[in-house]
Parts: structure tokens; sequence; C-alpha cells
């Protein structure tokens, strides 16, 4: 028996080329989901990241502020109640930083998403903080801080925190 009879009476079928194409396109299709979900689930991961970053700069910012609301309420009341009232705090805070050195006025062009300066984070994040002018006279100072970032060369996303200071 011939090789293309045995084939034919055996039972023995082969795929067609129909069969290949479909077969070729439903498994691309299912590849292309995979890849893009994957790529998806990174992006969230990468984003997540960098809110807990800012959340940390914000915090950071934030304790130290109260110490130096701790030190001299008087000094800490004039530096948020003068000048500008809003801050660029781009530089890693060491705990004997000095509030005066520290709290440098918003410019928006030295002011940039260039990372904290000496910081653990990725280099991508601007913090500011800005302080309300008080008419009440309670002697109370309310804060904003900031951290903002660029995600993916597109979007600012930003982390607020806000927190009211006054004097014991």
């Amino acid at each position: 028996m011939n090789k293309t009879h045995c084939i034919r009476s055996c039972g023995l079928h082969g795929f067609t080329l129909i069969e290949v194409v479909i077969f070729i396109a439903i498994a691309s299709v299912i590849f292309i989901a995979i890849v893009s979900l994957s790529v998806s689930v990174v992006q969230q991961t990468q984003s997540s990241k960098h809110k807990l970053y800012a959340s940390r700069y914000a915090d950071e910012l934030a304790q130290w502020l109260r110490v130096q609301k701790d030190l001299s309420w008087q000094d800490f009341y004039v530096a948020s109640q003068q000048g500008s009232r809003n801050y660029c705090v781009n530089q890693h805070i060491a705990l004997d930083a000095d509030l005066v050195t520290l709290l440098v006025p918003y410019d928006p062009d030295t002011c940039v998403h260039n990372g904290i300066i000496n910081g653990y984070g990725p280099s991508r994040f601007r913090r500011t903080a800005d302080f309300d002018e008080q008419t009440d006279n309670t002697k109370s100072v309310k804060a904003t801080i900031t951290v903002s970032w660029v995600e993916r060369g597109l979007q600012v996303e930003s982390v607020q925190l806000e927190t009211l200071f006054a004097p014991r």
C-alpha cells in the first residue's frame, strides 16, 4: 500500500491550512491580551511605588515641621506667615536643618520634578509646603504639603497632606 492510500484509508487526517491559520490567530489574540495585561500590572505597580515614596516624603516634611514648631513656635509662626507662604522643599531634611535655610520660596523655574536631593526614591519628585494666611488671630497655622511627580512622562500625580499647627 502506498503512503497516500494509507492516509486516506487508515483514517489519518492532517490539519488543513485554514485550521492552522485559525489556531495562529486565536493564539496571537491570547498572547497580545496577556502581554497588555502584564504591561498594565507593571505600570500600576510602578505608580503605587511612586505614591508610597511621595507619601513618605510628605510625612517626613510634616514631622520635621512639627519638630520646628516645638523648638520655637514664634520662629515657626513668623516663617509661615511672612513672605510668599509657599515654599519649595526639594532638599533632604536633616534633623538639625534650620527652618529659615530649609524653607526656600517657591519658584517654578527652580522647584522642578528632579527628586529630593539625597533622598531615597527615584529622581522624579517635587515637594512644596503652602501655609495659609491667618486672619482670625487663633495663632494656628494650616499647612498643605504636596509631593508631586510625573507619571509615565505624561501626567502629574500628587499626594497632599494637610496639617494644623498650634502652640503648646
